[in-house]
């Protein structure tokens, strides 16, 4: 069975007194693909129903996801968690912990009460920063650990090398076996029977793709090997999301959706929306959520307004007739 996961998440929580009673926030997902994963879900003003004589109080969840939807039956024994709620003052930080049995009727676990909504902001007792930001941790033990990559690859068969070009530096080379045990896009690109190109002359020409960095390359084989992926920053993810998704590895795009959902920001909102658009996910959901709910962010964002128009002209129409329709609701 092997040892069990420890791991943890930060979520910054951005003005968490602007939500209403009943609205719920997740974090990024946590836990490497084929494996049970976990995420923490935040009701800002707590749940419905749940307001005591003091007031509402902020809700949090840990919620554990099986690999696979064909899993109607599924347990997680003994999983330690804990929730902390970040005090201004350090010796003021809340901490929760329990330990639950996870399952398929049972996917999540927390306290409906963690912290009163009266005291986010308190001179003393605040959560909130100058930022009208609130930081929330939470940590996990005793999850499944992740299958071994190994089981499923032939290192019986043949050793042979595909390299990929790319526009600037060496060529990366990479083995064939391992590419094809853990994507169905390469499977059918490298078969035997294949027309491609790609499989009679054992190369990938990436040099015309303006994602295909050696760094975007590299994190994408990279997690065809470990199933990690851990972007430093907001360009890397979008690259590493656009070959994500040019070679079909679903798992990589959610991994990197997740991180690009973890660096959305009020700066780099149209940034992301731009590369985003029409991509269906909830990176692009949450970027027009944020747009909405802040009807001055553009006035913020006008210096990029010039640049949007010429670079992105399909999303600067969207954008126009997204807050006209909103300015003919109201």
């Amino acid at each position: 069975m092997g040892q069990t996961r420890s791991e943890k998440i930060v979520f910054k929580l951005k003005s968490p007194r602007k939500y209403s009673e009943g609205d719920f926030v997740y974090s990024r997902t946590m836990g490497p693909p084929r494996s049970f994963k976990w995420r923490l879900k935040v009701y800002p003003s707590g749940t419905l129903g749940t307001a005591s004589q003091n007031g509402k109080n902020l809700s949090a969840f840990v919620e554990v996801i099986s690999p696979s939807s064909d899993m109607p039956m599924w347990e997680c024994k003994s999983v330690r968690y804990l929730i902390l709620a970040i005090n201004r003052d350090e010796e003021n930080t809340i901490c929760k912990m329990d330990a639950f049995t996870f399952n398929a009727q049972k996917i999540d676990r927390g306290w409906h009460c963690i912290v009163p909504i009266s005291l986010l902001a308190d001179s003393f007792y605040g959560f909130v920063d100058e930022n009208d930001q609130m930081e929330i941790r939470a940590e996990v033990h005793g999850l499944p650990p992740a299958p071994n990559p190994l089981v499923s690859w032939d290192l019986t068969a043949e050793l042979k090398p595909l390299s990929f070009r790319l526009a600037s530096g060496p060529p990366l080379f990479f083995d064939q076996r391992l590419l094809t045990a853990r994507c169905e896009y390469f499977q059918k690109m490298l078969d035997e029977t294949a027309t491609w190109k790609e499989s009679s002359v054992g190369e990938v020409d990436l040099r015309s793709d303006p994602h295909a960095s050696q760094e975007s390359v590299l994190a994408v084989l990279g997690f065809l090997v470990a199933d990690v992926f851990d972007p430093k920053d907001v360009s890397l993810a979008l690259s590493v999301r656009a070959m994500a998704d040019r070679f079909c590895i679903v798992d990589l795009v959610k991994c990197a959706d997740d991180a690009l959902a973890s660096f959305l920001s009020e700066d780099n909102v149209l940034t992301l929306l731009g590369e985003l658009l029409d991509t269906g996910s909830e990176v692009e959901a949450a970027c027009w959520k944020m747009l909405e709910s802040d009807s001055k962010l553009l006035v913020k964002q006008q210096a990029m307004l010039d640049q949007l128009i010429e670079q992105q002209p399909a999303l600067a129409k969207r954008l126009i007739l997204k807050f006209a329709s909103l300015i003919a609701e109201r």
